[in-house]
């Protein structure tokens, strides 16, 4: 399957796993749950972005595709909403 163009801050948050606070987070999540996410669509909205991700790993319910609401403040995420 094809990865879809993401806009750059997008883009930044998904490689964040291993440089910044989003990273330690996300390494707990990742040993307790054993997750991998994978990006699977993104449609650009007004001021933001709609991205569908599969996550799957050890917990109830996997996989799932899950809608990751992006609101961006010039270059930078000003907000993320996650719901399935």
């Amino acid at each position: 399957m094809e990865k879809p163009d993401l806009p750059g801050p997008v883009a930044a948050y998904f490689a964040a796993d291993r440089r910044t606070a989003i990273a330690r987070w996300k390494d707990e999540a990742s040993r307790r749950y054993g997750y991998v996410s994978e990006p699977l669509s993104c449609l650009g909205t007004a001021g933001g972005a709609l991205v569908s991700v599969r996550l799957t790993g050890r917990f109830p319910g996997s996989p799932v595709v899950l809608r990751y609401s992006f609101e961006f403040a010039g270059t930078r995420i000003a907000s993320l909403e996650i719901a399935p």
